[in-house]
């Protein structure tokens, strides 16, 4: 993480009028989706996870979970 950049970064906002600031917290919100969104797809190209995320929600679904109290219980 390049600390210096998001200095830069604060202090260029601090100057702008709000509507312009409004744009560019409007593209930095759009950034933020997309580099989610990536993160999201990777996970999801993955055959075995996709695959394991499937069966973990039927199971949801069928009701084969654990309680909470119990895991803490363990914990």
């Amino acid at each position: 993480m390049d600390i210096a950049i998001k200095k830069q970064a604060k202090k260029a906002i601090e100057t702008l009028s709000d509507k312009k600031a409004r744009v560019a917290l409007d593209f930095i919100n759009y950034r933020r989706g997309r580099e989610e969104w990536e993160a999201t797809s990777e996970l999801l190209s993955d055959e075995k996870l996709s695959m394991d995320y499937k069966a973990a929600r039927e199971e949801i679904k069928e009701g084969n979970t654990v309680k909470w109290k119990n895991i803490k219980r363990n914990v």
